[in-house]
């Protein structure tokens, strides 16, 4: 099985690429609609760091979101 290196981002990447606060994108993912999100240990803090997938899923979230209010 070939598994290629998936590139990965990290939560002020993702801000920046979807207009959405990392405040709001901490939200989601301790809610569980970010469940695939990876964490991984620095030291004694965790990171989140995210894949071209998990950006397309908080860009569908806030549409969603966007559309409610509308």
């Amino acid at each position: 099985m070939n598994q290629q290196s998936q590139e990965t981002y990290s939560i002020s990447q993702v801000s920046e690429k979807t207009g959405v606060t990392e405040n709001r994108i901490r939200n989601w993912h301790e809610k569980g609609f970010l469940p695939e999100v990876q964490q991984i240990s620095v030291g004694s803090r965790l990171h989140r760091r995210f894949t071209e997938r998990d950006i397309q899923m908080i860009i569908k979230i806030n549409e969603y979101q966007i559309q409610d209010f509308i």
